[in-house]
């Protein structure tokens, strides 16, 4: 397990982001694995010309998550009776695979035994408890979707468990602010098969753009 690393704020879109693995799954349905690849590549080519960034494109409910996401997060840590800290600056990344993210807060769990208890809005993966030993990885999310039991794959569980992975912390929790009405808390540990996942689809999109960095070929995902 890769060791916490903590490096320069700004990402490299050249390089898969935990933030990005739900679209490299095909789990997202605003973008697909060879919109990532593309957005790689074009990201190394403007390294390699010195070329500006994209231009920024304002999303309303991207803005109000950022604006939301400390209060979220305060409160999350507030039902969980843990301390956290916010307004993390530098990004983390894995110490062998090509991946890397920033995390919205770092919980302190001092061993607490949490159990599940959806009457207070805390779900444990699994449905059982689970003893947040040291740090944790805390991730807010804003949505106008329907308040669900677990969350939905591509609004937070691969991200955190890539984060997990680039920080060798074994547990997190996804606060999820529902409707602007009903916050729900998932809590969970280490998932080996999404982590293996991960591993694999990284290191695969890694290989493709080695290729890309060689020959400048794309090596397309087969079609969705």
């Amino acid at each position: 397990m890769a060791q916490d690393k903590l490096i320069g704020k700004l990402s490299d879109d050249a390089v898969m982001s935990c933030s990005r693995l739900p679209a490299l799954f095909g789990w997202s349905s605003f973008s697909t694995p060879n919109d990532e690849l593309r957005k790689s590549c074009d990201a190394w080519d403007r390294q390699q010309s010195d070329g500006p960034p994209p231009a920024w494109e304002y999303s309303e409910p991207a803005s109000w998550g950022n604006y939301m996401e400390n209060e979220i997060l305060r409160q999350t840590a507030k039902r969980l009776s843990l301390e956290i800290k916010v307004d993390i600056e530098e990004r983390v990344e894995h110490e062998t695979l090509a991946l890397q993210g920033s995390i919205d807060g770092i919980l302190q769990g001092d061993g607490l035994v949490l159990e599940h208890n959806p009457a207070a809005g805390i779900y444990i993966a699994g449905e059982g408890s689970i003893v947040l030993d040291g740090p944790g990885v805390a991730e807010a999310k804003l949505t106008s979707a329907y308040p669900l039991p677990e969350p939905a794959g591509y609004r937070g569980p691969a991200q955190v468990q890539g984060l997990m992975m680039c920080t060798g912390y074994t547990w997190s929790a996804i606060g999820t602010l529902y409707r602007g009405t009903e916050l729900r808390i998932y809590v969970a540990g280490q998932d080996d098969a999404l982590q293996e996942k991960i591993s694999q689809d990284v290191i695969d999109f890694a290989a493709r753009m080695s290729i890309y960095k060689a020959d400048g070929v794309v090596d397309w995902y087969p079609a969705l």
